[in-house]
């Protein structure tokens, strides 16, 4: 499979002259997490379940005009800080490196690349691994990626959680 950037993307201002900040939240990823919650399954439980962050809710106070119009980047800003300060806590005890606060900037084409994807598709259970976000077998996540521009690539063949995240963003951007 071939993911390709869209041309329209390339002609854009953000592409020529953005910049990314990498960093991620090691912390939360699966092998990581295994090591606090022996009895975890998969990165959906814990996102899902009433067990970890399933009751969680970010809580915003301002304005009521402001807050009901944050942008993706606020909202995206709220979840880093909590899930941030949840990390600090669990590990409570503990002296692992949790992140840096540094962070040094790369042009967008330099980040973002055409990319060829190998993948062994599983018709098994409900993994969405693998299938395009148009071709989805789960109806919530069904979603054209080809003409929004905000979108870099013109598919996603994520997981599950990735494609919901990009859904909650197309959404955000309809309100």
């Amino acid at each position: 499979m071939r993911l390709k950037i869209k041309e329209s993307f390339k002609q854009s201002d953000f592409w020529q002259n953005g910049m990314i900040f990498l960093n991620k939240l090691t912390f939360y990823q699966f092998d990581n997490l295994k090591q606090y919650f022996p009895q975890l399954e998969s990165i959906t439980q814990f996102i899902t379940t009433a067990d970890f962050l399933g009751r969680i809710k970010i809580e915003v106070i301002g304005a009521a005009g402001q807050v009901n119009r944050l942008a993706p980047a606020d909202k995206l800003d709220a979840t880093i800080h909590v899930l941030t300060r949840l990390a600090s806590e669990i590990q409570t005890g503990t002296t692992e490196f949790i992140g840096t606060k540094e962070f040094k900037p790369e042009a967008i084409q330099v980040c973002v690349k055409d990319k060829t994807l190998s993948i062994v598709l599983d018709d098994t259970g409900d993994k969405e691994f693998g299938w395009g976000v148009r071709e989805s077998r789960n109806m919530e996540l069904i979603l054209d990626l080809q003409g929004q521009d905000w979108y870099v690539y013109d598919e996603n063949y994520g997981t599950v959680e990735e494609k919901y995240f990009v859904k909650f963003i197309y959404r955000d951007k309809l309100c």
